[in-house]
């Protein structure tokens, strides 16, 4: 099996000869593996199944540290290298205040093609990837707190911010749909470490109508429908089921039971994750991760509906020891995999 069959087999419901695995890596701790382990090439180099396309576009940095996307939010930089923090435009509901951007403005579909057939050619799963989807790219561009009151105070705006959200995004994922995407990651943060942010009868209000908008367009198209949310929102996988969703990331061991999610969900969902970026990862020895590395494979096994990944990017905190133990685990579950110094 290559990676990217393995990958399609174990979101199938497949059984694989091994698990699938995916990494990703914020600035910092990716510029210090490509150090450690000598290459240009991360994926390449630690056997990654998978690859992603951003459509985030390119953003113009108009000082030090603060970055402007093509919808006219500035992000500051300063500390958080990888996304930034938000500086609301609609700072009235009123969408004239937003510089719609196109399809094609910031570069977004610049680089896809050659993406696309450097990672067929790699032999990994090739993912197109929506991000800022839908809830996160609306409070980018109201502010969270005015964004939760107007879900109260007004609905018609938020409605009406939504649907143009949603229209952008399919604008354009049929814009590439020309393209042989094995699959589509659309990234939209719901859950906070207790449960929802804005609760389920707005997000079923909301959110789910529209998400559901581009999990059928992905699903028209082929593609296999991978949705990113962070925090608890175990209580929304019957509705992301039935709304054509296929897996789920990042199973994220300190909002919910993995073996007990999987057991429940896992007939209709795979899961993309389990592996602590809260506590393990960043603040365990080797030894930890190895031990929990070992004992996430164990539990999901080779049955398929599962790939092993961190619950998120690895942060820059995360000590480069503690990744080169979770390869060390994945390289004695893959005999294909050689990588740095895995016997």
């Amino acid at each position: 099996m290559t990676p990217r069959e393995r990958l399609i087999a174990a979101v199938s419901h497949k059984p694989t000869d091994f698990v699938p695995y995916h990494i990703e890596y914020s600035v910092g701790i990716k510029a210090a593996m490509l150090r450690e382990l000598g290459t240009e090439d991360l994926a390449g180099a630690t056997g990654d199944h998978f690859s992603r396309y951003s459509t985030r576009g390119k953003w113009e940095e108009i000082r030090p540290g603060f970055f402007r996307d093509d919808f006219g939010v500035v992000w500051d930089r300063t500390l958080d290298h990888d996304l930034g923090v938000p500086e609301a435009v609609l700072t009235e509901p009123d969408l004239s205040l937003v510089a719609w951007p196109t399809a094609e403005s910031g570069s977004r579909l610049v680089g896809a093609e050659g993406f696309v057939r450097q990672t067929h050619a790699a032999g990994r799963f090739c993912c197109l990837g929506v991000a800022l989807s839908l809830f996160e790219r609306a409070w980018a561009l109201r502010g969270m707190e005015p964004l939760m009151i107007d879900m109260m105070e007004e609905p018609s705006f938020v409605e009406d911010l939504l649907d143009r959200i949603v229209a952008h995004n399919l604008s354009i994922m049929r814009a590439l749909s020309h393209l042989p995407w094995d699959g589509v990651w659309i990234g939209d943060d719901w859950g906070q470490q207790r449960g929802l942010i804005m609760g389920r009868p707005m997000w079923r209000r909301f959110i789910l109508p529209r998400a559901k908008q581009m999990y059928d367009y992905a699903r028209s198209q082929g593609w296999t429908v991978i949705i990113h949310s962070c925090g608890g929102i175990v209580e929304l996988l019957p509705y992301l089921i039935e709304a054509g969703v296929q897996v789920l990331n990042p199973f994220q061991p300190e909002v919910m039971d993995l073996v007990a999610v999987r057991r429940e969900y896992g007939r209709d969902l795979s899961f993309l994750g389990g592996m602590s970026v809260q506590r393990t990862l960043p603040f365990g020895t080797p030894d930890q991760v190895r031990e929990q590395s070992r004992r996430l494979l164990d539990q999901m096994g080779v049955e398929g509906g599962f790939v092993f990944a961190p619950s998120h990017m690895l942060t820059d905190d995360v000590p480069v020891a503690n990744v080169l133990a979770m390869l060390e685990v994945i390289a004695a579950a893959n005999p294909a995999t050689r990588w740095c110094n895995a016997d």
